[in-house]
């Protein structure tokens, strides 16, 4: 949801934003150098027990929401993650351009009303939503961002208990085994209607496998 904050509360995101990209890109450089001696990274723990070292150097870091420093290390660990599965390439330091954003976690100082939400740090701020949440919802976490148009956000993560209302139909069994040359025969007789695409290609298969052999 989009939210309004006062000058003073921008000013206490905008603070927010800038030491968590800090924590973020100290915390991937100590990273870069571990990575290059051994070839690993510090993990999420490892690297959140560093920063009450790192607020004694730089006493300013304790004018930011301390949970979304905590989440920077996490975000981190995350991206390390990623990287060491193959599944993205290595982290990169966060820029001061574009969109930024912070997480924090403070359940106790969260919760939201209509065209209101509260956010740690920061207390009671305007907001765009005019939905009633009543009182049955557990919020985990909040995102708060800022646009490059200047415009300020809030994304509420929450969890709430429903009645389960699915219709469950509950009727004879049918079992099922495995079958080497037809993937499976049920209780009754069936077999899996399948081709055999292997069986059919294995004289094509010899054939070309010997002339194959007789190349360089």
């Amino acid at each position: 949801m989009r939210i309004y904050p006062t000058d003073i509360q921008k000013q206490k995101i905008n603070i927010t934003l800038g030491h968590s990209r800090f924590i973020y890109n100290k915390m991937l450089e100590r990273n870069k150098t571990v990575y290059a001696r051994r070839g690993g990274h510090l993990n999420y723990y490892a690297m959140q027990n560093l920063l009450p070292e790192m607020k004694s150097y730089y006493p300013w870091l304790k004018e930011a929401d301390s949970q979304a420093l905590q989440q920077a290390c996490k975000d981190l660990n995350t991206a390390y993650d990623k990287f060491f599965h193959k599944q993205a390439g290595l982290p990169k330091f966060h820029s001061r351009k574009g969109r930024q954003s912070y997480r924090t976690t403070q359940t106790r100082s969260m919760a939201v009303k209509q065209n209101r939400v509260k956010v740690p740090c920061l207390g009671w701020v305007e907001s765009s939503d005019k939905r009633d949440w009543g009182n049955d919802y557990h919020i985990c976490y909040e995102t708060i961002s800022r646009e490059t148009d200047g415009r300020y956000y809030v994304s509420v993560t929450y969890k709430y208990e429903t009645a389960d209302t699915e219709t469950r139909i509950y009727g004879k069994a049918l079992g099922l085994d495995y079958k080497s040359d037809g993937l499976y025969a049920d209780s009754e007789g069936n077999i899996a209607d399948m081709p055999h695409y292997f069986r059919q290609s294995q004289k094509q298969l010899k054939r070309l496998q010997r002339q194959l052999s007789k190349r360089v």
